[in-house]
């Protein structure tokens, strides 16, 4: 199990982008019916050991990390996942304080 971000490329060759995330996006968030990228904006995502997705985590980096959306697909719900993309982003943004802004889904 792996994070990965949006724009990196699977074991497989393939490159992490709208066509592959849509379908898991709008079924862990179905208010909402597409991903959509931003500027200063990150986009996360768990991966199994298939190389299929189940879990994203996106949001905003100011002088804080701000997390907007976090969330797993239900079968892995409970399971510590998301503790694996909240640590990816503590290392990544080391000397930034890391925020949850919204409930988990």
């Amino acid at each position: 199990m792996r994070v990965i971000e949006f724009g990196d490329t699977f074991d497989n060759g393939m490159v992490v982008g709208h066509e592959e995330i849509d379908g898991l996006y709008s079924k862990i968030f179905p208010e909402k019916k597409q991903f959509k990228t931003a500027p200063n904006w990150f986009y996360l995502f768990l991966v199994d050991d298939n190389e299929k997705l189940i879990g994203i985590a996106s949001g905003g980096v100011s002088d804080k990390v701000i997390i907007n959306h976090l969330g797993l697909v239900e079968e892995h719900h409970g399971s510590g996942l998301e503790k694996k993309l909240i640590d990816y982003l503590k290392k990544n943004y080391p000397n930034k304080e890391i925020l949850i802004e919204v409930s988990r889904v």
